[in-house]
């Protein structure tokens, strides 16, 4: 499994910036692409997610699981 936080970089402001280009599977038939130094702003929706939000969400469950 990937660890998206290799890819992506938390910022000041709450947005999230993708630090290499990265390709993902998001659901059946949907594929999403990423280049370096795209920036996601906390409640902007990417093709219906809001990614940030994901991000962050991801973010605090790593950290209370010790990662």
């Amino acid at each position: 499994m990937t660890n998206v936080f290799e890819y992506f970089k938390r910022e000041e402001d709450g947005s999230w910036t993708s630090t290499q280009p990265l390709s993902m599977v998001a659901g059946p038939g949907m594929r999403l692409g990423f280049t370096a130094g795209r920036n996601f702003k906390p409640g902007e929706l990417f093709f219906g997610l809001n990614l940030a939000a994901e991000l962050d969400a991801m973010a605090q469950g790593s950290s209370s699981n010790g990662q």
